[in-house]
């Protein structure tokens, strides 16, 4: 599953890069950084990496270990 949405990203950035980073980053911002009870599910800087490695990706391997990545954030 998450090899079809890196390809889905992969091809937004090829259309427009800076759109989908500008998208993405509004995307981000609106996440929940902590859970239920109120622990901290992701930190700043970690959603910044998020951002800047899945932007900066040239390749679908690159986008899904940011994706993997991402994901583990929120589990």
């Amino acid at each position: 599953m998450l090899t079809d949405v890196a390809d889905v990203f992969m091809a937004l950035m090829q259309h427009n890069r800076a759109n989908l980073s500008q998208w993405l980053e509004i995307a981000i911002k609106a996440l929940p950084t902590q859970n239920s009870g109120g622990s901290i599910t992701a930190t700043p800087k970690q959603l910044v990496d998020f951002h800047s490695s899945l932007t900066r990706a040239e390749g679908n391997k690159a986008a899904m270990h940011a994706l993997r990545d991402f994901a583990r954030l929120f589990r």
